[in-house]
């Protein structure tokens, strides 16, 4: 037979003071870039099967009040018919348990958030639709 045994600990919690903001912050400057992951050069002309690495970049003065999610990404099959890669809800840096973010993972598998507070960034091999 077990006993029930109740356990306790004091401990108190202390409040802290909220800091409030003096300046009005720009919103940040965003980029994304197709890099050839040997060379750290961007690209604009690759080859099926090349890889790659897609990364997206925001800079701000002051990067610590902003937070990043990069979602509804879509690819052109050059006759103007787009298809999406990543999916609106994105993949949340602090809560990846709720978004899914790749469609097709063979293509673009989930981003990788980091390594800087606004940065996402994957790996993956340059693909082309069929000719239709």
């Amino acid at each position: 037979m077990q006993a029930d045994k109740t356990v306790t600990y004091p401990i108190t919690v202390a409040t802290q003071e909220i800091a409030g903001l003096t300046e009005i912050a720009e919103m940040p400057r965003c980029r994304y870039e197709v890099i050839d992951p040997e060379t750290r050069d961007t690209v604009d002309v690759v080859t099926v099967g090349s890889k790659l690495l897609h990364r997206w970049t925001c800079e701000s003065s002051a990067p610590d009040l902003w937070c990043m999610t990069v979602h509804s990404c879509h690819v052109e099959d050059g006759s103007g018919t787009t298809f999406s890669i990543l999916d609106d809800k994105g993949k949340r840096r602090r809560r990846a348990e709720r978004g899914i973010c790749s469609i097709d993972r063979y293509l673009l598998d989930n981003l990788e958030y980091g390594p800087g507070p606004l940065q996402a960034q994957k790996e993956a091999h340059a693909f082309k639709f069929a000719d239709k």
